[in-house]
């Protein structure tokens, strides 16, 4: 909203100006995020305590390496003769932007900490703060120079914002500043740094270039297409915030493996961006015209040149993302390094071929360059990407939409809502039924080798299969059957074993998975009995009728992790152990009315637990619920 306001306000000579200050003070202090902050995340990641050593010098790097720069580029414009207002708005946004590369040392902090909530905390502080007062400002009368002061408050409000949530809701480090630390600090950061440098120029150096060839109102119409893209850019930054710390602990044998959780990240990612590619691709005037207005004509086309560098960022962040966490930063910055080089090349040629669409179709082209370098250094490294998981559902609904848009495209609203409404359900509906026909089941059984009364068999099982969404805890035996004073107590322990610490192995064996990726539902299968007597069952019923408490005990611990918990009654069905008894002569003795039982289907019960396990009734965890109760019935109770 600043910037559209912005560019109304101050027209398209002010906003190249601030365009312009704001590449330029980015490029100067570019050495000041030179990878610090991201080493700062992974150690701490890896190592809580490290952030006493890290936190006071990578603050302290930073001043040595910005402060300067700030004083020679004050220097060097006032030398050169740069008139006094655009000087003005490059030093005071330079000071902002310090302000920001300090900030983003306490935002690494609470990555480190996966205390992820604090970082939109602060950034919608600064943006929200920073927009108010801006607009009004705007409206007021406030020229190019107040706005950039204004900007540096909300940065200054926003660092301080920012180092309060640290010492007082994270952790306290220690400010112990040790010159010595300087050195291996920036030599361990330098290949992230020279990528951040590399990653700089291929956003802003475009702008500067773009000065050097054409006057400040197309400075400005490129400035308006491209702050659009930048709008974009908090989504896939939002992903792989939550990513990184994730990653840097996984790997491909880990539990979970790290391209599962990589390809979900991205596919998130990717789904999130799309529909603003796909508007800026088909309504890209339309967008423009309305934001900015009839000043900022020639911004349409570059903003529709823009829109596969759109779609193409997600991918190029989150794969820098992942080989951050896997320690290939010096990949990343052989990859940033060669792309820069083309970019800057590509740049003065389609620049001066066609002035602000080469800028925009250079930037778009260093996209898709950076996608296949990044794409092809990660390969193998955690395992293969499943591109068609990843792709499928996000292509399906995007081409649909787009189809839609483009029978409504002479009409912003109408094309923006048709997009919308057929992108999202289309999206739903595929990704549900890819996940439907996509399901693995594995059994865990005494004829597969494992007794679930083994603690170590269980967990060695477990480990096998990877990460599990959903554990149906089935089996039980009825072996102690007869009045207590006569059963064998070794069938009886029998029983109980295999229902309620089979039960409760599985469960410990998947848990720390299923709470870490906060996903996973548990069923476990009790009986009608667990609720009353069982005369000469007695093991049997003793067993379902704590595994049913074990289920109430085990969904209230689980609920603040995302999880829930069922115990189910399938009824009487005819399985292996109902026919033993109903053929022993101890069962006819003792339970002779199975031969007159009157059977559910299995079905039924597995009809439930794919109810229970699609999320539909989360509510009712911890609930024990019979195969014939009315499930949507039980969902509209208070």
């Amino acid at each position: 909203m600043l910037y559209v306001v912005m560019a109304r306000e101050l027209g398209d000579e002010g906003f190249g100006v601030f365009t312009l200050g704001l590449s330029v003070a980015t490029l100067i202090t570019v050495l000041g995020g030179f990878g610090q902050d991201g080493i700062l995340t992974r150690e701490v990641a890896r190592d809580h305590g490290r952030v006493h050593g890290y936190f006071a010098n990578t603050l302290a790097l930073k001043a040595l390496l910005v402060l300067p720069a700030l004083a020679v580029t004050a220097a060097a414009t006032f030398a050169l003769g740069v008139d006094s207002t655009t000087r003005t708005v490059i030093l005071v946004l330079g000071l902002g932007v310090a302000a920001e590369l300090f900030m983003a040392t306490c935002l690494a902090v609470f990555q480190a900490y996966e205390r992820i909530g604090f970082l939109p905390v602060v950034m919608i502080f600064q943006r929200l703060a920073t927009a108010v007062v801006g607009v009004g400002a705007l409206l007021a009368g406030a020229d190019v120079v107040d706005v950039s002061l204004i900007y540096l408050g909300g940065a200054l409000a926003a660092l301080a914002l920012a180092v309060a949530l640290v010492f007082r809701r994270v952790v306290r480090p220690r400010l112990e500043i040790d010159p010595a630390r300087f050195w291996p600090l920036m030599w361990v950061a330098l290949p992230v740094g020279i990528a951040g440098v590399f990653g700089t120029i291929l956003f802003r150096a475009d702008t500067a270039i773009l000065a050097g060839f054409e006057p400040d109102a197309v400075v400005g119409n490129y400035g308006a297409a491209f702050r659009l893209f930048e709008a974009t850019l908090f989504l896939s930054w939002s992903v792989g915030t939550a990513l990184y710390p994730v990653l840097s602990r996984l790997g491909p044998e880990s539990d979970p493996p790290a391209h599962l959780v990589f390809e979900r990240g991205l596919k998130l990612a990717l789904a999130a961006t799309l529909p603003f590619g796909l508007s800026a691709a088909l309504v890209g005037g339309s967008i423009t015209t309305f934001l900015y207005g009839s000043d900022f004509d020639r911004a349409g086309d570059a903003l529709r040149l823009l829109a596969p560098a759109i779609l193409l960022y997600p991918v190029t962040h989150l794969f820098s993302v992942l080989l951050l966490s896997q320690d290939r930063q010096v990949a990343v910055a052989v990859v940033h390094g060669a792309v820069a080089a083309a970019n800057l090349a590509g740049n003065v040629v389609l620049i001066a071929l066609f002035s602000l669409n080469g800028a925009a179709a250079a930037a778009s082209l260093t996209q898709a360059l950076l996608a296949a370098g990044l794409i092809a250094a990660a390969r193998g490294l955690i395992g293969d990407v499943s591109w068609t998981r990843v792709l499928a559902g996000p292509a399906l609904a995007g081409s649909l939409a787009a189809l839609a848009m483009a029978a409504t495209r002479d009409d912003l609203g109408p094309a923006l809502v048709a997009g919308a409404l057929v992108f999202l359900p289309t999206l739903v509906l595929f990704e549900h039924a890819l996940a439907a026909s996509g399901a693995e089941v594995h059994t865990v059984s005494r004829s597969e080798g494992v007794d679930v009364t083994d603690r170590e068999a269980v967990e060695r099982a477990v480990a096998g299969l990877g990460p599990l969404d959903l554990l149906v805890n089935n089996a039980g035996t009825l072996d102690a059957v007869g009045p207590v004073w006569e059963v064998d107590p070794d069938d009886w322990r029998r029983d109980l074993e295999t229902s309620l610490l089979g039960a409760f192995h599985c469960c410990r064996a998947v848990l720390p998975g299923m709470i870490e990726r906060r996903c996973g539902r548990i069923v476990n299968v009790s009986s009608r009995v667990a609720s009353r007597a069982y005369p000469h069952g007695s093991g049997y019923a003793a067993a379902k009728a704590g595994l049913v408490n074990f289920t109430q005990t085990l969904a209230a611990e689980t609920s603040e992790h995302g999880l829930a918990v069922f115990a189910i009654s399938p009824g009487f069905v005819w399985t292996e152990m109902t026919e033993r008894l109903r053929d022993s002569p101890e069962g006819r003795r003792w339970f002779p009315g199975f031969t007159s039982s009157d059977p559910n289907e299995p079905e039924r019960a597995g009809e439930l637990v794919l109810r229970l396990a699609s999320g539909e009734a989360d509510a009712l965890s911890g609930r024990f619920i019979h195969v014939r109760d009315d499930l949507d019935e039980l969902l509209r109770e208070p």
